[in-house]
């Protein structure tokens, strides 16, 4: 028998059962069941094991946004991948783009209805699916007579992805009841406010009243993100201390009762995944990426983005993603111990109008140092006062209307006609503002009631009286100051540390205090008619290099310490030895009493080749341009190599004149 006559074996093949694998055993003849019972059974518990135990979602990439295009805005997805709701991995090799407009124009019939009559905003959404490609065509044995496209059959699946846009939301179930869960959970009063927890059992309780609705039969036609209803109670508080075991209470309670009411596809022992959709399409559960908004325009009867407009900008808040478990071990190691400080709000409570009460909040969240929380739009005023804010009327007192008449000068409101009407006044009688008011002079003037018929201006000020005598006022900061003590004048002079204020016969002066003995100048008493008026320590050094006749020539005169201010006025001493002296009380009117005493420093024996006369005063009759009056001391020193300095002392005494 030739191979055109054979007939092969055409067995059924049964329905794969992916919970059984192959039973290899000596003697047995495997099949193309068998291989494919035995892909099944693995391919099934890698699924199950990804989508029970990790989730589905976008695991990297797959970022959506909205570009311009050759033909108008396109969709453009990244490379990336993902796990579908049925535990299949997606990879996406490359950027994929599809034109919006070129879309709408093959679904028009359907956005049409999903619109309405008129053209507006139209929601599509961006979705990933999962599909096999065959691949690797190959000859294969069969019955003769057959057509081309029977002579080969596709000996690889190749894992590929399809991408689409939707106007009906992608199934999501349990993605949107796991986010409302957690959300419950995060509104409990877990704050440390002294209270015990509440019982565990009303804890429960709380719980299965909020998805109560969804084990009724029907469900409730509830829309996607609501599987808890309303917000925990009030009442519902756990301590701190068992935060831990209350939470393991609630995840157990999602584990046993409520994932599996929500689950919209459960594979592995019990698998109830929808079948591929009538229409043909890729997918029957695709993984939602992102939903856009798209304002169309109608032109030359088709429905179109308008590339003209800003681009719409997706929102890929309500994808489901999955976090793989290097991020979520350093998140959960990195947060250990700071669970109980509070993250910063990324929302402030606006104040929407006024009068509007306080309200402590229920944010656990605090509030950045900078936030606003920004004021109500100001309203136009009514009332008495109307218009805007910025630009208003009085037009009313008390609720009684001002009529809009022109004021003149002297005029006062007149309520007339049930109005406030600007009328000159009715009488001669009402005083006029005074021109003038009266002074205050001096303290301790009576009060008097006055005779003027005027009346007193409201910013009127009588004045105050002056300071004269002892104390008078400073001109500029108008503090008060002690000029004269029972009208004998205090000197203005800066008193010195340790002076006493003397009277000299016409003024308080700062005088030195009288010494007792000791010390190495005698004041002079105050009230007595001779006294030491100035006196000083002179030093000057001797210079024998210059071979001049008097050392002393060309030197400084050093007066130090000084008792009055006693002082040298000659630059240099000169050649013939004469030293100016001064003090600033100097006068020529007075008699004075030079005393020029010698006196030896450290090392010195003998002062005797010292010598010192008193030359009398100069400027006394005949006083010289810029040189105050004073007197002269000669100053001479014999030539001896052991001195190098000399000191003497003056003392000048005054005494008061007969007559």
């Amino acid at each position: 028998m030739g191979c055109c006559d054979s007939t092969p074996a055409n067995l059924d093949a049964a329905a794969l059962d992916p919970s059984k694998h192959v039973n290899y055993v000596l003697g047995m003849v495997l099949g193309e069941d068998d291989f494919r019972q035995e892909f099944a059974y693995h391919q099934n518990r890698d699924q199950w094991l990804a989508r029970d135990l990790i989730g589905y979602g976008t695991v990297r990439g797959l970022d959506v946004s909205v570009e311009p295009g050759d033909k108008g805005p396109r969709v453009r997805v990244e490379s990336g991948a993902a796990l579908s709701s049925q535990g299949q991995l997606i990879c996406v090799p490359s950027a994929q783009c599809a034109d919006i407009n070129g879309w709408l124009a093959s679904h028009d019939d359907a956005v049409r209805r999903q619109l309405g009559s008129p053209p507006g905003a139209l929601t599509v959404y961006v979705a990933l699916c999962y599909r096999d490609c065959p691949t690797d065509a190959m000859p294969i044995p069969g019955e003769p007579c057959r057509s081309d496209a029977e002579l080969t059959q596709a000996t690889r699946l190749a894992d590929d992805f399809c991408l689409k846009l939707m106007l009906d939301r992608p199934r999501q179930r349990e993605e949107d009841a796991i986010r409302d869960f957690c959300l419950w959970l995060r509104q409990v009063d877990m704050r440390d406010n002294g209270q015990p927890s509440t019982d565990r059992a009303n804890f429960l309780a709380a719980i299965h009243a909020a998805v109560a609705p969804w084990f009724a039969s029907p469900p409730p036609a509830s829309p996607p993100g609501d599987f808890l209803f309303g917000s925990p109670p009030t009442s519902l508080h756990i301590a701190p201390d068992d935060v831990i075991e209350y939470l393991r209470l609630a995840f157990e309670l999602w584990t046993t009762e409520l994932r599996p009411k929500f689950a919209q596809c459960c594979i592995g022992c019990a698998p109830n995944c929808p079948g591929p959709a009538d229409d043909g399409d890729c997918c029957p559960d695709p993984l939602l990426l992102g939903r856009i908004t798209l304002d169309l325009v109608a032109k030359d009867g088709a429905l179109l983005l308008d590339s003209k407009q800003p681009l719409p900008q997706p929102d890929d808040g309500v994808r489901p993603y999955v976090l793989h478990l290097r991020m979520v071990q350093e998140w959960l190691l990195g947060a250990l111990g700071q669970s109980a400080v509070p993250r910063a709000g990324n929302t402030v409570a606006a104040a929407a109008s006024f009068g509007q009460p306080s309200t402590a909040g229920t944010s656990e969240d605090y509030s950045r140092a900078d936030h606003d929380h920004g004021l109500p739009k100001l309203p136009d005023l009514a009332g008495d006062v109307t218009g805007s804010i910025d630009k208003n009327t009085v037009a009313a007192l008390r609720g009684i209307e001002l009529a809009a008449v022109k004021p003149k000068p002297g005029d006062v409101l007149t309520f007339q006609n049930k109005q406030w009407t600007p009328l000159a006044p009715a009488s001669a009688d009402i005083p006029a503002p005074g021109a003038s008011v009266e002074d205050e002079t001096r303290f301790g003037l009576p009060a008097t009631a006055g005779a003027s018929a005027n009346y007193s201006r409201s910013d009127h000020t009588h004045g105050t009286p002056p300071l004269n005598g002892d104390v008078v006022l400073d001109g500029d900061s108008q503090d008060n100051l002690i000029v004269a003590l029972q009208r004998n004048k205090v000197d203005a002079l800066h008193p010195q540390a340790g002076q006493l204020l003397g009277f000299d016969g016409q003024a308080w002066v700062p005088v030195a205090p009288p010494q007792t003995g000791g010390g190495q100048f005698v004041g002079r008493p105050i009230k007595q008619a001779f006294g030491i008026v100035a006196a000083g320590w002179v030093t000057m050094e001797l210079n024998f290099a210059s071979g001049q006749d008097n050392p002393l020539e060309g030197q400084d005169a050093k007066v130090t310490p000084t008792y009055n201010r006693l002082q040298a006025i000659t630059p240099h001493i000169s050649k013939f030895g004469g030293v100016r002296f001064t003090f600033p009380k100097f006068s020529p009117d007075s008699t004075y009493i030079v005393k020029l005493t010698p006196w030896l420093l450290p090392g010195q024996e003998s002062i005797a080749s010292l010598q010192l006369f008193f030359t009398g005063f100069f400027a006394k009759d005949q006083p010289q341009a810029g040189v105050p009056p004073g007197f002269t001391v000669a100053v001479a020193q014999r030539r001896d190599d052991r001195f190098r300095a000399i000191r003497f002392m003056i003392e000048v005494s005054e005494f008061e004149r007969d007559g």
